[in-house]
């Protein structure tokens, strides 16, 4: 995702940068065309249950990095801070 973290990092703030991104091969929507973000919310960022691709944004390599199970343990644990 090299693309999106220049533009990111070139156009916003660390605050209003996602810390996840996932990437769905189509959007999940309710009869009128919504977001169902309670669903979303529900998954989380899990990798073990989420089964789109994942990643997190590592402010120290500048960029975002897929999200792997032991990374996630990682975030979980404290060991990685946003």
């Amino acid at each position: 995702m090299p693309r999106h973290s220049s533009a990111t990092r070139r156009n916003t703030c660390l605050l209003t940068r996602a810390a996840f991104v996932r990437i769905a091969g189509e959007a999940i929507l309710t009869g009128t065309f919504k977001l169902k973000k309670a669903e979303l919310l529900k998954e989380g960022f899990d990798p073990g249950s989420v089964k789109d691709p994942l990643f997190y944004r590592d402010e120290g390599k500048g960029s975002y990095l897929p999200l792997t199970g032991p990374v996630y343990k990682d975030i979980q644990g404290g060991k990685i801070r946003f």
